[in-house]
């Protein structure tokens, strides 16, 4: 289920990367660009057993500094970015619901060009974009689950720090390459393959 919630991440990032398309590259050199936009999102998985519905709503916050160079795909080259998420939703199976929500802070302080990427996407096609690196931090509360009273099940909260290098499309699509060094700060017991089995043992048990 992480994996469902860095994609929701990488997504918001890129659509936050459109606003950059309709400014110059000055403007973009003179001065950080702040977007701020809501949204909503429906779901389903069965790797918990049971069959499970999910809606996430939410906002985010993005701060990019950027340009006045270009990347492969001919946009402002990326230098810094700063994104806050907040989100609450639920999971829904069998007549019974679990509410879920989160609200962190992600900072990428110095992202690095790497230069024009060729990759081979799971579908066997290929394609070339801009290549990214970053250290990325997120402090904060990655995702809580209660029950309908509010009774706390469990609590992902403090740091976690990971390397990425993510390929942006020209399109402003885009996948992650390379996901290393990870390190975890704080309870997180929803994190990892370890955080998987917990959290598909929470399904089952509320849920099931």
């Amino acid at each position: 289920m992480h994996a469902l919630f860095r994609i929701r991440l990488i997504v918001l990032e890129l659509v936050a990367l459109c606003a950059l398309l309709a400014l110059p590259a000055a403007a973009l050199a003179a001065k950080p660009i702040q977007t701020r936009d809501a949204f909503a999102d429906n779901f389903a998985f069965d790797d918990a057993d049971p069959h499970v519905e999910g809606h996430i709503e939410g906002w985010f916050l993005d701060t990019f500094w950027a340009g006045p160079e270009l990347d492969a795909n001919n946009l402002p080259l990326i230098k810094k970015e700063i994104s806050h998420i907040h989100f609450d939703g639920t999971y829904t199976a069998n007549g019974k619901s679990l509410a879920f929500s989160g609200d962190r802070t992600i900072t990428d302080p110095n992202v690095v060009y790497n230069g024009p990427e060729e990759v081979t996407l799971p579908d066997g096609t290929q394609r070339v974009g801009a290549s990214y690196s970053v250290h990325e931090a997120i402090n904060g509360m990655p995702i809580k689950i209660t029950l309908p009273d509010g009774r706390v099940l469990s609590i992902d909260a403090g740091r976690i720090e990971i390397d990425l290098t993510i390929v942006i499309f020209p399109d402003v699509d885009g996948v992650v390459t390379v996901f290393d060094n990870l390190e975890v700060h704080g309870p997180h017991p929803l994190f990892g393959p370890e955080g998987n089995v917990r959290f598909c043992q929470i399904i089952q048990q509320y849920l099931g």
